[in-house]
């Protein structure tokens, strides 16, 4: 049937829609799987063995399975392991004094008293979160249709058996809908846009998406920039796109001003920058995202790392490289810089000095200065601060394993210290997921979380730390600061809202949007 639809609405061959139907059939059992795992709807079937609290709104959902009268009289007469005929005849009449009982008040309406007499009865509130959500299923599972449904009449146009719409005889007229931005919300827009209908431009100065859960595993290594990222241009083949950000906007004549980014320029040394271009729209889509908040804290924007991008989690996964070389240079190594001074003429490895009892048992100025070039301050306890932390303390006791590592000689010297300015990290979940992650992060051991600090100030090589309860200063001497302590709109959206009206402005310069955004 839907190859049918597919072949007169779309009038190509039967061979063809064949083919996209499945192709439509692959998408669905993809995006339908997870939504109905046994194990996702298991726990929503257990709100039919609940035998007295029925619900007059749905009375489909009033059936119950009493345990004891669903056994066939075959099992009944099934003695449990480990029971004798004398205990199995005290629970047969034990079974029948519950049994009269129950006949006498099934002709009753449930009480609050009957309620609480069934160990095994939930409350409403228990029941209705293990109520099937037969609405959401519904509401899902058209959706995937419907975006499996334009996704796969792009397949056509992608292995050349039809033509595009803007080489056809007769075009229809279609829709101009720019789309600013290129991450979650723009992205899935691409997937699923009907360029058949429209013509679909995205402007944007990034051209890939970005999953960035993955930013922190990127930053260390374990995973690759390729597994986490999707270009723009094959997200949706049918769609143009314009590499650049948008700077300017008339929201009465439609136009907005595009300043392209540069290429090339280590090949042709050009010094001036493009000109800006106007791009007309019919639709526009502002899905700029978001960027980081430094202005919190003196000095962030010059001496913090952030990890928002790919090209800042390259950043950041370079400077870790280097700090551990730079950490292990002569000039802060216990052991060379003993021989040197003729102190250990004859030692030569971290253990002789050790037994000797000598140079590494004190804390001197070489070794306060090996551990602050491996100290790892991360500012802002939120998800992307909680990851970080967690990747970071992962990578280091890997590498700096005594047996395998790398860098064994480091295992006592770096550290990484998360701090939030709140009594919880990841205030935004739930407080169980609030207590693992502290206690996660702890289990690491040279992991420390610092609670109810403020960072004041970031410079070369220290942060300036104060305590919200008593007001104390303390300087932290540090390797590497990455800042992931909050976000912030982009430019465009302030000049966005200076033409729009002032019920559109939200809080902190943020635009405000319905229900469905």
């Amino acid at each position: 049937s839907v190859g049918t639809v597919l072949q007169q609405t779309m009038k190509i061959n039967k061979v063809t829609a064949v083919h996209s139907t499945i192709c439509i059939g692959i998408l669905l059992l993809q995006n339908s799987a997870d939504a109905f795992a046994p194990s996702r709807l298991h726990a929503s079937l257990d709100h039919v063995r609940n035998p007295r609290l029925p619900d007059a709104t749905n009375p489909g959902l009033n059936l119950y399975v009493d345990r004891k009268e669903a056994l066939p009289n075959s099992q009944e007469a099934i003695v449990p392991k480990g029971k004798t005929s004398e205990n199995k005849e005290q629970d047969e009449a034990e079974g029948d004094k519950k049994e009269k009982k129950r006949d006498g008040q099934q002709d009753a309406a449930p009480t609050p008293s009957n309620i609480a007499d069934d160990e095994h009865v939930m409350s409403e509130s228990e029941l209705e979160t293990k109520r099937i959500p037969y609405a959401l299923l519904r509401s899902r599972t058209l959706d995937t249709l419907e975006d499996a449904f334009q996704i796969g009449r792009r397949v056509p146009h992608h292995f050349g058996w039809s033509s595009s719409p803007s080489s056809d005889e007769k075009p229809i007229k279609q829709r101009t809908i720019v789309v600013l931005g290129s991450g979650w919300a723009a992205h899935a827009l691409m997937n699923v846009a009907d360029t058949y209908a429209m013509n679909l431009i995205v402007v944007s100065p990034v051209n890939h998406f970005v999953f960035t859960p993955m930013l922190a595993s990127a930053a260390v290594g374990s995973v690759e920039y390729r597994s986490m990222t999707a270009a723009v241009r094959s997200s949706n083949s049918m769609a143009k796109y314009v590499e650049g950000k948008a700077v300017d906007i008339d929201v009465k004549g439609k136009t907005i001003k595009v300043e392209l980014n540069t290429f090339l320029d280590d090949t042709y040394h050009t010094t001036a920058p493009p000109d800006p271009v106007e791009i007309s729209y019919d639709s526009l889509v502002v899905a700029v995202g978001t960027q980081v908040r430094t202005s919190m804290a003196k000095g962030a924007d010059a001496h913090c790392y952030y990890l928002k991008t790919c090209q800042e989690a390259r950043r950041l996964r370079t400077a870790i490289g280097q700090a551990l070389e730079y950490a292990s240079r002569p000039d802060v190594d216990p052991i060379a810089d003993a021989t040197k001074a003729g102190k250990l003429p004859n030692k030569t490895t971290r253990q002789d000095v050790n037994d000797d009892n000598a140079i590494l048992q004190e804390e001197d100025d070489i070794t306060k200065e090996r551990r602050r070039r491996l100290r790892f301050c991360v500012v802002g306890g939120g998800p992307t601060g909680v990851e970080l932390a967690g990747e970071l303390g992962d990578f280091f006791s890997d590498i700096c394993h005594p047996n395998r590592g790398m860098y064994p000689q480091l295992a006592d010297d770096y550290e990484i210290v998360l701090i939030e300015g709140e009594d919880k990290l990841i205030p935004m979940f739930d407080p169980k997921m609030q207590q693992r992650a502290l206690e996660s992060l702890q289990r690491r051991g040279r992991v420390s979380v610092r609670l109810n600090t403020f960072t004041t100030e970031v410079g070369d090589g220290f942060v300036k730390l104060k305590d919200r309860a008593s007001g104390t200063v303390e300087v932290l001497p540090v390797g590497i600061t990455v800042w992931t302590a909050g976000v912030e709109p982009v430019a465009f959206c302030s000049t966005l809202l200076e033409q729009l009206p002032a019920s559109a402005r939200g809080v902190a310069g943020r635009i405000n949007v319905d229900k469905w955004m």
